[in-house]
């Protein structure tokens, strides 16, 4: 490409640079943005610059951009946004266009929140104005430096040596300002628990998990480590689910395993995701993941499920009996953190208030056993049947045994909402 072609997909980006805008919730010219980083990394990477600005035309208009451009350029395009729709996860198996694109938007976001680190004290004047610390750190943190922090080793060798140059310095400086940051929050007493937690469990070694020990199951295990969007919540959800179909006595279903971690791990799969994992799985491994719907199965109905092989239902109960404890969890965790600040409040608050904490297994304490149902002492593996059914026990018998008398007495009206700070969503 020649500046030329750079010139044309600037003026297509200008036509667009609203409806970008408004679609994407980016700036308008963050395109723009992106492709003057990677003309001060790398000058003469002319097709960079021009896929950065083609990146705020929307598919209805890439027919015409493609009399311009030619259909190479919109296959490149469309490679893009496949990468960008699943957070550049798969980023080993994209073109070196696709990869230095990814780095040149990884400077930019970069460099926003070194900016932001810098601006810290008049950012937390969120504070003052009544902000949860989990709305601060919402805030002053970018979830999109994650994720590009996660790909240094996926954008190594690519035909961009000194935009690679760029990104490993600015990556470094994007460290060093997080760190400031953390150590400023922490000062005032916030702190990001799932954060912490997801670190955690990164640092152990597959085999300190206890995960029956196949190809298949280490394969999801290393896709979720190494997934730029898979937080603390979910992983470890996946993790418990691998264990407890792990621990059942009898023969293991492998594929059976690594489709579940990855059905709860990967909240967010789409099918662009399903086409990159159909080149790191098994065909058994991907045949579950595209038949079953074990979310559906567990939250709605199982009866779609009902005929399915009875790994797969064990699956559904098992995603059941995960779900009760994280939601059990998540009550513990709401009401330990009201007891430590009860005495600020008016009792009947507190009262209400704990109640709520409740409502999330009291909820799943309905909807699951409903769910599952159809599948109910029917998944072949009594000792899970089992399983299910005292956790069902024991998850009511801590209702009961938790639910203030006041709030009882108004019926659980339920007058307030409020969340734990830094406490992850149920799943």
């Amino acid at each position: 490409m020649t500046q030329g072609d750079v010139f044309k997909a600037f003026c297509a980006w200008r036509t667009n640079a609203k409806d970008f805008a408004t679609l994407s919730g980016l700036d308008e010219n963050y395109p723009v943005q992106v492709a003057q980083t990677i003309q001060k990394a790398s000058p003469a990477a002319y097709d960079l610059m021009a896929l950065a600005l083609l990146m705020s035309v929307p598919d209805t208009a890439w027919s015409v951009i493609e009399k311009r451009f030619g259909k190479e350029r919109m296959d490149k395009l469309d490679e893009a946004w496949k990468h960008v729709r699943t957070g550049y996860t798969y980023a080993e198996q994209a073109s070196d266009e696709v990869k230095g694109l990814a780095m040149g938007a990884a400077i930019v976001a970069f460099d926003k929140l070194i900016k932001t680190a810098g601006e810290l004290g008049t950012t937390l004047s969120l504070q003052d104005l009544g902000e949860s610390p989990v709305q601060i750190l919402h805030a002053v943190r970018m979830p999109e430096c994650k994720m590009y922090a996660r790909l240094e080793d996926k954008l190594k060798g690519t035909a961009y040596p000194e935009l690679e140059k760029a990104y490993t310095a600015k990556l470094a400086e994007y460290l060093d300002a997080r760190k400031e940051m953390d150590a400023q929050l922490s000062e005032i007493g916030i702190g990001d628990d799932d954060e912490k937690d997801e670190a955690e469990i990164h640092a152990l070694r597959f085999e300190d998990h206890g995960l029956f020990d196949a190809p298949e199951v280490r394969q999801a295990y290393e896709i979720l480590n190494h997934d730029t969007r898979v937080t603390a919540v979910p992983l470890a959800a996946a993790l418990s689910i691998g264990r407890l179909m792990s621990d059942l006595a009898g023969p293991k279903n492998p594929a059976t395993i690594a489709a579940g971690m990855l059905d709860a791990g990967l909240t967010r799969r789409t099918p662009d995701d399903n086409q990159f994992l159909a080149k790191k799985l098994p065909p058994a491994v991907m045949d579950i993941l595209g038949k079953y719907n074990i979310s559906d199965a567990c939250m709605e109905s199982a009866a779609p499920i009902a005929d399915a092989p009875e790994p797969v239902r064990q699956l559904a109960v098992a995603k059941g009996i995960v779900s009760l404890d994280w939601a059990r969890k998540e009550s513990e965790n709401l009401m330990e953190f009201l007891e430590r600040r009860q005495k600020l409040m008016d009792s009947n608050v507190a009262a209400e208030m704990k109640a709520e904490s409740l409502q999330p297994l009291r909820m799943l304490l309905k909807i699951i056993p409903e769910a599952l149902a159809p599948i109910h002492n029917k998944t072949g593996s009594k000792e899970l049947d089992q399983i299910f059914d005292a956790h069902l026990k024991d998850m009511n018998q801590f209702v009961a045994a938790h639910a203030p008398a006041a709030a009882a007495a108004n019926g659980n009206r339920t007058i307030l909402r409020m969340r734990r700070p830094g406490s992850g969503p149920t799943i």
